[in-house]
């Protein structure tokens, strides 16, 4: 009998412990009630960024409203579209600068959740020029939009199949100028590139062509 009860205890601890591993937790139980989703994660300056909101389960009459809140700066609200008989609304929003986005949920003028938020930087459009001055020496100018101070930008030269760093610095009033000499009697290639940071997306410049006479 006491062999059989023991038995019948290391079942119930063996369901038991089956039961809580199994079992789900808080955080899995509850599904956000909104999630926010971006179409990229870097959007090049000026392009279009697509924000889809997806709400847990239909609300009738609620609406989406979308912000976005830039570094340093303030919240800017984006627009607002009805969900309808769905679980779904969005927008689609030209990028200008690197953001944080997030999505809140309007029932009845009421706020009623708000999603997590979300970050997109904005991958900078670069133009380069090239400007002889005497000799082989030429000033590379580039210039960012965003047209913002303080933007890691380089220089780089065509050596081989490979891009060699020549010059890196900081914009000033969105733009920085380098006085570089040239290869002599030789085409040679350049380009202006912003590598990907947190602050910003990867870019590159079209490569200017320059000659020596």
């Amino acid at each position: 009998m006491t062999r059989l009860l023991r038995l019948l205890a290391v079942v119930v601890l063996v369901l038991a412990s089956s039961q809580l591993l199994t079992a789900p937790t808080g955080a899995a139980q509850s599904a956000e009630p909104v999630v926010l989703e971006t179409s990229a994660a870097s959007v090049k300056y000026a392009r279009s960024l697509v924000l889809t909101a997806t709400l847990a389960a239909p609300q009738p009459g609620a609406q989406v409203d979308f912000y976005a809140k830039a570094a340093g700066g303030g919240v800017t609200k984006l627009g607002t579209e009805a969900t309808g008989d769905g679980t779904k609304a969005k927008v689609t929003v030209p990028v200008t600068r690197t953001a944080t986005y997030y999505a809140a949920v309007v029932v009845g003028g009421v706020e009623t959740a708000q999603s997590a938020s979300v970050d997109v930087v904005v991958a900078p459009a670069l133009v380069l020029r090239a400007v002889r001055v005497i000799g082989p020496v030429n000033h590379f100018t580039v210039k960012v939009r965003p047209a913002v101070d303080g933007m890691p930008v380089g220089l780089q030269r065509l050596v081989g199949k490979r891009w060699k760093t020549v010059e890196k610095d900081l914009t000033v009033d969105g733009e920085f100028t380098w006085t570089v000499g040239v290869p002599g009697d030789v085409a040679s290639k350049w380009r202006a590139l912003v590598r990907g940071s947190t602050k910003y997306g990867a870019s590159t410049s079209k490569v200017v062509r320059v000659i020596d006479p």
